[in-house]
């Protein structure tokens, strides 16, 4: 205060001083004006400005100097790939890894997931259970994470959700034909559903699609309603979809492309398995595969049958192994895939917690697969072990955190079809890829599966029935005719 009284004193002429009395001393003050008062006060300012973005600056450049650059060397992103191969690009490690990788922090990251407990967990309901604003929230949800700009910042993403089509697609070598198939993907569909809830607000668990209810007649089910998935795409314009809350949305995977679909349903039905495929995942069938003895047999069957031709009969993106995570529907698809092992868990309390099977999918017949193998999740999750996702209450370190209502009940069956069960996966035949769609089926080929059934009939063999006869071999015919998304 001196100092600065003496500055203004020698500045300021002795009219601008007065005198100022307090307790009987007199000290003489200048009078100052605003700007006097203001402009030191601002020098000072800036300078604790100018110092503070010093310190941010240097900070920052630390912080970046020690990031690893994490899509340095994304591979290239494929533009089409055989239904039953790897996709080029996409990594295929020589063997699964038995040690966790140094997890990486989160992705920047998509969620942050609340501790779970045994009174937390969350009851996830067939979508048909929702009430329809409840449907319309999920929806909605949807497309919220289909504008939300990407976290991972792959090659080709644009959005959140277009993020876990690519951590999917990475996926290829680990988690499809092989033992860890139902593993990974439980953890996948905890992740979606977490950024649902944490990103876009969603206050609701995954609704699962028990299509064991609509055998029969799949492509009438509500979920394909105007109102909320749509269905089938127009045939006119290359199977795009038109209709539904996702009408006329594109898809960036392999390349951008309109989302697509095309129903084996109608003309295009199967002659063995009927519309769009429903032996393959009808009430009868699902309840013998629900009576496997084995993880390894029990997986076999749910992958090759209900998986793989729910897969097939939507058609358009959902067959193909890098395109089947644009289609939405996926998603409830999983979720109920993931119920029935759920199911089968607590079916055998005993075997809940057991592992088997192949590793790899050019080793169909091994069975070297262990709980200690690792998960990998492509920076979207830390990895994770086998044995980690077996309790969907706490498991993945409390990313998993939910339970699953009772069904719908099952609707009465006449459908001679419905009431078979195909047994054609074990032990001799291999696990299919996930792109098997039967097209309309030509009248002298149906007549060459009859008469195969019917010499099969006469003749059965290790126990195999003419029916399963008659569809390997209808399978067999139609190999050649198996697509990748849209045709």
């Amino acid at each position: 205060m001196r100092r600065m009284y003496s500055i203004y004193k020698e500045r300021l002429p002795s009219a601008d001083l007065h005198s100022g009395c307090q307790s009987g001393r007199c000290v003489a003050f200048p009078k100052l004006q605003p700007t006097d008062v203001y402009l030191p006060a601002m020098l000072n300012l800036q300078l604790y400005v100018r110092r503070l973005i010093r310190l941010a600056s240097i900070f920052t450049l630390t912080i970046l100097l020690t990031l690893p650059l994490a899509h340095a060397q994304d591979p290239p992103v494929p533009t089409s790939v055989a239904p039953d191969t790897v996709p080029t690009g996409v990594a295929t490690p020589s063997a699964v890894p038995t040690t966790l990788a140094n997890p990486p922090p989160p992705p920047n990251t998509l969620m942050t997931t609340l501790p779970c407990t045994a009174t937390s967990p969350r009851m996830r309901v067939e979508f048909r259970q929702l009430t329809d604003q409840q449907r319309r929230d999920y929806l909605a949800a949807v497309t919220c994470l289909r504008t939300l700009p990407s976290r991972l910042g792959a090659q080709g993403s644009r959005s959140v959700y277009d993020d876990f089509v690519y951590v999917h697609m990475q996926s290829v070598p680990m988690a499809h034909n092989v033992a860890a198939f139902l593993p990974w993907h439980r953890p996948l569909v905890s992740l979606y559903e977490a950024a649902l809830q944490t990103l876009c607000n969603y206050t609701h668990a995954i609704p699962y699609w028990d299509w064991s209810v609509d055998a029969g007649r799949v492509s009438t089910a509500l979920v394909w309603s105007v109102e909320y998935f749509g269905g089938s795409g127009d045939p006119d314009n290359g199977y795009c979809v038109t209709t539904g809350h996702f009408a006329n949305e594109n898809a960036a995977y392999p390349d951008m492309h309109c989302l697509q679909r095309r129903f084996a349903a109608g003309e295009e039905a199967s002659q063995v398995d009927g519309d769009m495929e429903a032996s393959q995942y009808s009430p009868v069938e699902l309840q013998w595969i629900l009576q496997q003895p084995t993880y390894d047999t029990f997986r076999r069957e749910l992958e090759n049958h209900p998986h793989n031709n729910i897969h097939g009969a939507i058609g358009g993106d959902m067959p193909g192994l890098i395109t089947s995570v644009n289609d939405p529907i996926f998603w409830l698809h999983h979720a109920n895939l993931d119920r029935w092992w759920y199911l089968w868990q607590q079916r055998n309390p005993e075997l809940a917690n057991t592992f088997s099977g192949n590793r790899q999918r050019d080793a169909q017949d091994a069975n070297d697969a262990t709980p200690d193998d690792v998960m990998i999740y492509s920076g979207i999750w830390p990895d994770l072990r086998v044995r980690d996702v077996f309790n969907t209450v706490g498991g993945a370190n409390g990313l998993l955190c939910y339970n699953y209502s009772a069904s719908l009940p099952t609707p009465n069956i006449t459908n001679p079809l419905l009431l078979r069960v195909s047994q054609d996966s074990l032990p001799d035949a291999q696990p299919q890829a996930a792109a098997v769609r039967l097209p309309h089926v030509p009248d002298s080929v149906v007549a060459a599966v009859a008469a195969t059934a019917a010499a099969a009939a006469a003749t059965p063999t290790n126990g195999v029935n003419a029916t399963t006869t008659a569809r390997r071999g209808l399978r067999r015919r139609w190999r050649g005719r198996m697509t990748v998304g849209g045709e």
